[in-house]
């Protein structure tokens, strides 16, 4: 009886933690499915600080690089985005670098090979940890019949 209710609280924590990394992943799946990959002209690149850190006494200033730059979607419109790099990435010399971009949506663009791949995995992984628990249930509820 007891290990019936550890497994059943343990199975709601599961099944949190699965919709709630399904929510945090949804943008790694939308640029997996929808995105488009080009190559941009770098048009400035500016040193400057990003804030980072969770509670108020866990701040601090990361110096950093933020490249502008500048490339043509597939309909052949015009845009701009910026990306912060870290302070000792240099600019290539012929000034391209490629970018993963969401036709349409101005706001979303960042470098090619910047996935987040824990978020995926713990999306997977806690998948596989609620069909397991709807195993144990359903097992649990055919040897009560």
């Amino acid at each position: 009886m007891r290990s019936e209710y550890i497994y059943g609280r343990l199975g709601v924590f599961v099944l949190i933690f699965f919709v709630v990394n399904g929510y945090l992943s949804c943008q790694e799946v939308k640029y997996t499915f929808w995105g488009e990959t080009t190559d941009a002209t770098i048009v400035s690149v500016t040193k400057g600080t990003e804030q980072r850190g969770y509670g108020r006494y866990d701040r601090r200033s990361v110096p950093i690089k933020g490249v502008r730059f500048s490339f043509k979607e597939m309909d052949g419109s015009e845009r701009e985005g910026v990306v912060n790099m870290p302070i000792d990435w240099e600019p290539p010399e012929d000034q391209k670098i490629q970018i993963d971009y969401m036709p349409g949506d101005h706001w979303k663009t960042r470098v090619h090979g910047d996935t987040n791949y824990l978020r995926m995995s713990l999306f997977f992984g806690s998948g596989i940890g609620v069909l397991i628990w709807m195993c144990w249930l359903y097992r649990k509820g055919s040897q009560e019949r």
